[in-house]
């Protein structure tokens, strides 16, 4: 079987050996589950209106400092959201387009890396990557 190309296929830690966060407000649900599982969780806030803007620096700025420190050091983090509208698609936009941005933004001015970006499979890295050389001085650091 031929696997997919828009993506990258990881092989996730345990549950136990993974940073959670709870994305306020629609992943609020997400805590009983967690709690009945005995894993720790912290808040995060990951608004889904940032990208419908494309307000991206700000998507940055309103990251905690904690989820970054983990994900410079590759921990593994998890973000829950249930807040889709699309009941179809049924991953909300915060998760499907701010995480990759996210992941893009950050390999591009931690590593310089010039990776790939997929949004729904299609290519987005060029639009992301000028959204990156846009950003101000005291965001790049």
């Amino acid at each position: 079987m031929q696997q997919p190309t828009c993506v990258e296929l990881l092989e996730l830690p345990p549950l136990a050996a993974c940073h959670h966060y709870i994305n306020l407000t629609n992943g609020i649900e997400a805590v009983p589950s967690l709690q009945l599982l005995q894993l720790p969780y912290s808040f995060l806030r990951l608004p889904s209106t940032r990208c419908e803007q494309q307000q991206f620096e700000e998507l940055m700025h309103d990251l905690d400092a904690d989820l970054l420190m983990r994900l410079a050091l590759g921990q593994t983090c998890l973000v829950y959201d249930l807040g889709s509208r699309n009941k179809k698609r049924g991953a909300p936009r915060a998760v499907w387009y701010g995480l990759e941005f996210i992941r893009f933004a950050l390999r591009r001015l931690w590593f310089g890396e010039q990776s790939a970006a997929y949004l729904r499979g299609y290519s987005v890295a060029h639009t992301f990557e000028e959204h990156v050389s846009g950003f101000s001085d005291t965001t790049k650091k």
